[in-house]
């Protein structure tokens, strides 16, 4: 039975006493807890429809300050917030710029939530920001919604937050283009820098980190650059192209101090490449499905979407997992580029799983089909099959059982379908949840230091929020709450379909 506690729904005694039972676990859970939540997915039935398929997304923050993760759920003119009980906190219609251009995927990018959140003003309360579309940056109190301040930015399109004086999350980062970025005090208004031969994600809004743990941040791209805006390293060489990339992630990849980070290039050399701020690490070129690839495989050969974790606990460094463009024949590289392991989605996937051939989706769909349709928005925002390729897509790594070594999380590719738990070096598809997944995420909202796969689907008179949760005891958890990490903090708000 879901937990009906959005604003309009009726909430009897049962679902008080599931909120009060709630409240008390996530207050203080005890080092060994089965049941998290009274249930398996645990549902919230919100009342932000879901009108869009590229258009809006979600994040888990702290918004009120009492220790437990609050969800930030967006999409075009609706900005709301629920607690980790699935309370509404509160709504407000807005257009929230999402990219309102109908032309490709404009700034913040597919499935990018658009906002940011964090005590932007020291006053030790947390606030939540956004841009409108005519590049108005609209500033909210995080536990009422209340307008705080506004400023006026105009041709913005995106935002980061971000801590380039060493201050706290009193900082942020525009973006205007691929090229054009402009560093912002949010508790003035005033510009810190301003570049415009930047280089950024094709798709995607900037990523913000603490690459070398100096307490400032390094903003993060082709181009990587400073706190102060400076130059610091490029993915440049013969051949490479800058303005075609198309996935960005974040690991601890080399043996070289502090975090990398890893590339997809696509065209250009079709590589993956990793680079930190004291030196480039590799480019790596892989060919995934060889003379038997189909679809996407046989045309591209790039890494397409990557995922960075800890997949190989034994080797040094943690790993980089390509999706591969078809999504169908991924592989996973060391952390000194040498390929580990390759596979098929076609060979690995259970019967029921959408991808080449058997999607059940479109059962007539055939191997000669990859670009027989197009992506489709129908009046009410739902797309339609799209046939030949399938695969994986939305890859995240996630810690699942708390033992240090990742899994990856997934979604069925073009479709709003089933999410599964697959090891990345076998394709061994552990588990899997019949669903219809709009929206994927996965973070420790209940401070166990596992992670929850949580999904959006789509309701007529709303959405709902499904959390699945890991039923085996916490005795075994070997590390900390993943929330004292503040470039995990960083990589779950500033995120989007291409790098999750």
């Amino acid at each position: 039975m879901a937990a009906r506690t959005a604003a309009g729904s009726r909430m009897g005694s049962g679902g008080l006493r599931l909120v009060l039972a709630l409240a008390g676990l996530l207050a203080g859970l005890p080092p060994a807890v089965a049941s998290p939540y009274p249930e398996n997915p645990m549902v919230f039935e919100l009342d932000v429809p879901l009108t869009s398929p590229w258009k809006g997304g979600l994040f888990a923050h702290d918004l009120t300050g009492d220790g437990r993760m609050d969800f930030v759920i967006t999409a075009p003119g609706h900005v709301a917030v629920y607690t980790a009980e699935g309370a509404p906190l509160w709504h407000v219609r807005d257009e929230i710029n999402l990219g309102q251009d109908k032309r490709g995927f404009p700034f913040p990018g597919p499935h990018a939530s658009g906002a940011i959140a964090g005590d932007m003003d020291g006053d030790g309360a947390e606030e939540l920001a956004y841009l409108l579309p005519d590049g108005t940056l609209v500033i909210r109190e995080g536990r009422t919604g209340q307008i705080k301040r506004n400023y006026a930015f105009p041709g913005a399109l995106g935002l980061a937050i971000a801590d380039f004086r060493g201050t706290g999350d009193r900082d942020a980062v525009l973006q205007y283009s691929q090229r054009e970025l402009r560093a912002i005090n949010l508790e003035t208004g005033q510009s810190l820098w301003h570049v415009t031969d930047w280089r950024g994600l094709e798709h995607g809004i900037a990523r913000v980190l603490d690459l070398d743990g100096d307490g400032r941040d390094e903003v993060l791209g082709p181009i990587l650059l400073d706190p102060t805006g400076q130059a610091l390293r490029s993915a440049a060489r013969e051949g490479t192209k800058m303005h075609s990339f198309d996935s960005l992630a974040v690991g601890d990849i080399l043996p070289d101090p502090g975090l990398e980070v890893a590339l997809a290039e696509q065209h250009g050399n079709d590589e993956t490449i990793v680079m930190g701020i004291t030196g480039p690490g590799w480019w790596r070129h892989h060919e995934p499905g060889g003379i038997w690839a189909i679809g996407e495989c046989r045309s591209r050969e790039d890494p397409d979407k990557l995922a960075v974790g800890e997949f190989d606990p034994d080797r040094p460094g943690q790993e980089v997992f390509a999706r591969s463009s078809c999504g169908n024949h991924p592989w996973v590289m060391a952390g000194d580029g040498t390929v580990i392991a390759a596979w098929s989605v076609r060979d690995t996937a259970p019967p029921g799983w959408c991808h080449v051939g058997d999607c059940r989706a479109d059962p007539e769909a055939s191997l000669f089909q990859r670009f027989a349709d197009r992506i489709r928005v129908d009046l009410r925002g739902g797309r339609s099959p799209r046939r030949g390729e399938y695969g994986i897509d939305i890859v995240r790594a996630v810690y699942w059982d708390g033992t240090g070594q990742q899994q990856l999380f997934v979604t069925e590719r073009h479709i709003d379908g089933q999410i599964a738990l697959v090891n990345a070096l076998t394709g061994e598809f552990l588990r899997i949840w019949p669903t219809k997944a709009v929206r994927t995420y996965a973070a420790d909202v209940t401070g166990d230091a596992r992670e929850e796969l949580i999904v959006l689907e789509a309701r007529p008179d709303g959405s709902a929020l499904k959390i699945f949760w890991n039923e085996e005891p916490t005795d075994d958890i070997t590390h900390d709450r993943l929330w004292e990490d503040r470039a995990y903090r960083r990589m779950r708000q500033n995120w989007n379909y291409y790098s999750p």
